[in-house]
């Protein structure tokens, strides 16, 4: 009675109740009394705790909305959605671009190459060819072994000068493409044919030939006279002066382009022809005068 008798003056009736019913009941232990109690005075302050968080937690956004700049970051996330679209359809094009950019980085990737061939026009000239069905030709007879290797390394679209050689002008007069890569030269293994080669079979063929197709006739013969004349300088490297007697040549992309420029140029002949015109009207123009 006395330890309860010291408890606050708010509890001292709950206390007095509880001193009167416990004269009813069994006597119980101090100690489990005075666990009772402070159970019976936390209980209400845990359950309070709680209900003070979330009402914390409930006044920060407002909160948030007072400090400075929190209505312009409002408006932009409110934008944000719209920009996302757009990001999505630039990302869904993005594999396809980055695709067709790693394919053509690769060492895989087709590279056009760039050739010149040669023909004698008393047996195959750029006219017959253009008389062919599908001005299409296969291009067999080759037999020295760097012609044969140029050939096998043709792909399909791969461009060629065609050359017409051992003739009284000879020059390029034409441009082929490859419609068809390097297969075994057939006329290799007739013995009836000007080609046959009796250490080449049908099992391990020894000479190839491509198919090509004519693009197109060059606007004006470029005679190798006037090629000789860029010998010492665009055309220094070009295969047709170091290797003269190959009939497969390989081209560089600076010597093509610089060819196809001639083509739109006055020939020498022509030029020739034109100075020789111009200076024949003036000295008939001074005799006038005189």
């Amino acid at each position: 009675m006395g330890r309860r008798a010291r408890a606050t003056a708010a509890g001292a009736a709950e206390c007095a109740g509880t001193a009167d019913s416990s004269q009813q009941q069994p006597p119980a232990s101090k100690r489990q009394r005075v666990k009772k109690e402070l159970k019976q005075q936390t209980e209400p302050a845990e359950q309070a705790a709680p209900a003070q968080t979330d009402a914390a937690a409930a006044k920060k956004p407002a909160a948030a909305a007072d400090t400075p700049g929190a209505a312009a970051q409002a408006k932009a996330a409110a934008k944000k959605p719209g920009r996302k679209k757009g990001t999505a359809a630039a990302a869904a094009a993005a594999p396809s671009t980055a695709a067709a950019t790693a394919d053509a980085l690769t060492s895989d990737a087709p590279v056009q190459q760039f050739f010149l061939v040669k023909s004698e026009p008393d047996a195959f000239s750029i006219d017959q060819l253009e008389a062919r069905p599908k001005q299409t030709e296969g291009w067999d007879g080759v037999r020295n072994a760097q012609a044969r290797n140029n050939m096998r390394s043709m792909r399909v679209g791969d461009l060629a000068f065609f050359y017409h050689s051992s003739c009284k002008v000879p020059g390029i007069v034409g441009i082929v493409k490859v419609v068809r890569e390097a297969y075994p030269d057939v006329t290799a293994f007739d013995p009836a044919s000007q080609y046959y080669d009796a250490s080449s079979s049908r099992e391990n063929p020894k000479w190839w030939q491509v198919d090509f197709q004519l693009v197109r006739k060059m606007s004006r013969q470029i005679t190798l006279e006037e090629l000789k004349n860029h010998k010492e300088g665009s055309l220094t490297g070009m295969a047709l002066f170091n290797r003269p007697r190959l009939s497969v040549q390989l081209v560089t992309q600076q010597e093509w382009q610089f060819v196809l420029g001639l083509e739109g140029q006055e020939g020498p002949a022509a030029a020739a022809a034109a100075a020789a015109a111009e200076g024949g009207g003036k000295r008939s123009k001074g005799k006038k005068s005189s």
